[in-house]
């Protein structure tokens, strides 16, 4: 549930759509029960989530606009976005 609130809060600052933060959600939640990223914060998972949504969308996004409101680093991104890749080739 803190995931999910938390993605609401920063898709608010970065201006992105509803339909966008839904498929985040449903990234999230798909993430969160493979326990693929056990371990890695809050704030990566979200970023990675969101960011991987925007793309999906076609609502492009930088990177760094989406770290800009998370406590998360640019390399924790990239190595939850390496993990998450292969459970979602299509992305």
């Amino acid at each position: 549930m803190k995931g999910h609130s938390r993605i609401k809060e920063v898709a608010t600052c970065v201006n992105i759509k509803e339909a966008t933060v839904d498929k985040a959600m449903q990234l999230y939640k798909q993430i969160c029960d493979s326990s693929l990223l056990k371990g890695m914060s809050i704030d990566a998972r979200v970023a990675t989530c969101l960011f991987m949504a925007t793309r999906l969308m076609d609502q492009h996004k930088p990177i760094k606009k989406i770290l800009a409101y998370t406590e998360c680093s640019e390399k924790e991104l990239s190595k939850c976005y390496k993990k998450v890749k292969c459970m979602f080739p299509q992305h």
